[in-house]
């Protein structure tokens, strides 16, 4: 969302340029934000769980574009909610729902105009749309990783320690997390908009470039941002003023009491010091070490901040670092595990059925897709029972595996006509096949992920 009123105040030093600027680079992505464009032209399929692949092809539209300027892409995806947001997203939810409503009783009176628009508010982008784009990441070799909460957190991260020569992204908020290069405004040509923080000192309308980072941080809380409704009737001119002419929080609220014209909120000064620590300590996720870590480092600070040392404040501005299962944060950047429920993380296209055959009525459609979790395949086995027998061979799976494996006879009682399992699938190899690593298999559609050892994940459907 950003922080309302920033980008004017940097007009001066914003660059219009292209990507040629970035030829042979590393780029972050926002993955969420190209996301959200890229279900404009599919959001009803997606609020009705109608297969699509409309987001999908987005998204190789913009790589073909940095890959044309040989760009390398590094793509973050948004992870689990912040615990002091939990709320907020709630009630997302609950309006999208609403939405929803309005927009199947338009479409169901033909009203297509008014249906597409609540199509759109009631879109939600998911962690499992996002699988199905890490699936295809892993098949073309693209770097990504998916943030342990935020990923404005995480690509300034990333930049911080070198894997990326800057951020692609609309979101102002970066440059408050400590972003060195913010590439906005990006179009299908190329162009875009540079901002650079060391040019933040060559800012002459403003007085914004005499401030330090803390004080950044303070104009965004003020003035309001994702992690503070600010305080009334102080926009961002008047944010910059003030902490210019105050310089701390202390003294500024105290010369805005002073002043009688303002009206703090009671709970500021609360909402204030979780979105310091939101700002400089998220939980992000380091590549190079496989470690869940904090932005900066926090022990400097613990001392003298008592918020800091409430475990249970810390956790809810900056999310939770699983210390001792440092194996669940892995999972999660590699987009095995739902960052939210932290269960195997299915893409989404597979969940809706695109990927499966058409079988007779009443039967069961089983569909290839990413690796299961051992501790639940054991416990499928030990369910397994003789009724309801399921055959699964190459030739109903040709459309899948392109014939490749062959799949013995599965047993199973279904409890439900759309169940999700996971089940363990002995594998007979041709001659052809059997001598090659399990990364070199060609499998089909795109989308799905290479089979890993002998684990497949299943998703059974009742067709009717």
């Amino acid at each position: 969302m950003g922080i309302a009123g920033l980008l004017p105040t940097l007009k001066t030093i914003q660059d219009n340029t292209t990507l040629e600027r970035y030829r042979g680079k590393t780029l972050a992505i926002d993955s969420y934000a190209w996301l959200h464009r890229s279900v404009f032209a599919c959001s009803q399929d997606i609020v009705l769980g109608k297969p699509t692949q409309a987001y999908i092809k987005y998204f190789v539209k913009k790589i073909q574009m940095l890959e044309f300027f040989q760009i390398k892409p590094y793509f973050v995806f948004d992870g689990d909610y912040l615990p002091r947001k939990a709320n907020t997203e709630s009630e997302r939810e609950s309006r999208r729902l609403e939405y929803k409503k309005l927009a199947i009783t338009a479409h169901a009176k033909g009203n297509k105009k008014l249906s597409f628009g609540y199509f759109q508010k009631a879109c939600d982008v998911t962690p499992e749309m996002a699988k199905a784009l890490i699936d295809l990441f892993k098949q073309m070799k693209i770097d990504y990783v998916v943030a342990p909460y935020e990923a404005d957190s995480q690509m300034v991260y990333l930049e911080k320690l070198g894997l990326v020569d800057g951020i692609i992204s609309e979101d102002s908020d970066l440059l408050v997390f400590g972003c060195k290069t913010l590439i906005t405004k990006l179009n299908d040509k190329g162009s875009c908009i540079e901002i650079r923080k060391e040019n933040f000192s060559k800012i002459t309308s403003s007085s914004i470039g005499s401030l330090n980072d803390d004080q950044l941080r303070l104009m965004a809380t003020i003035s309001g941002c994702d992690y503070t409704k600010g305080i009334p009737g102080i926009g961002m001119v008047k944010a910059v003023n003030f902490v210019k002419k105050y310089q701390t929080y202390d003294r500024l609220i105290m010369g805005l009491n002073f002043e009688g014209k303002w009206c703090i909120p009671a709970d500021f000064e609360e909402e204030y010091n979780k979105a310091i620590i939101a700002f400089k300590h998220q939980i992000v996720f380091n590549p190079l070490t496989k470690t869940a870590t904090h932005l900066n480092d926090i022990n400097a600070e613990m001392e003298d901040n008592k918020f800091l040392q409430d475990s249970d404040y810390l956790i809810s501005c900056t999310g939770e670092l699983f210390a001792n299962d440092m194996k669940t944060h892995i999972l999660i950047a590699k987009g095995d595990l739902h960052p939210h429920t932290k269960e195997p993380l299915i893409s989404r296209e597979i969940l809706v059925g695109s990927s499966a055959t058409s079988m007779k009525s009443q039967s069961l459609i089983a569909t290839a897709t990413a690796t299961a979790m051992s501790s639940n395949i054991k416990s499928f086995k030990s369910s397994v029972t003789d009724s309801n027998l399921m055959s699964v061979n190459s030739t109903k799976m040709d459309s899948v595996l392109e014939e490749t494996v062959q799949v013995n006879t599965v047993q199973r009682t279904w409890s439900t006509p759309n169940e999700l399992l996971i089940v363990s699938l002995k594998i007979k190899f041709c001659t052809k096949i059997k001598k090659t690593k399990y990364k070199d298999l060609k499998l089909f559609p795109r989308q799905l992920p290479i089979l890993n050892q002998f684990q497949i994940l299943l998703n059974v459907h009742s067709q009717s």
